[in-house]
């Protein structure tokens, strides 16, 4: 079974942790987050899911929150790269 991760782009770090709800939630750093990620995507493989990048761009997020009526925080950047992924998978379904 595939699951999305959220792949942040260095250079959208303090956007994203500033404009969300739930900075806290955060790893502190860009590269705290590349280890943390890394580690659960090598976790996930082993218990038999297939990890899939989903490029995150912070402001697209925040407009389809905002579009949305949704607080940028952890629950909606799940549901939006679920919403990615599924996006993805109608051009490149394997």
């Amino acid at each position: 079974m595939k699951i999305g991760i959220a792949w942040y782009r260095e250079d959208q770090w303090n956007l994203l942790k500033s404009t969300a709800t739930d900075p806290e939630c955060m790893e502190d750093t860009y590269q705290e987050w590349l280890e943390y990620v890394g580690k659960s995507m090598k976790e996930l493989k082993k218990e038999g899911y297939k990890p899939v990048k989903v490029n995150f761009d912070v402001d697209k997020f925040n407009a389809w929150c905002k579009s949305n009526g949704k607080a940028p925080n952890s629950e909606s950047r799940s549901e939006y790269v679920t919403r990615l992924l599924r996006a993805m998978d109608v051009y490149n379904p394997n």
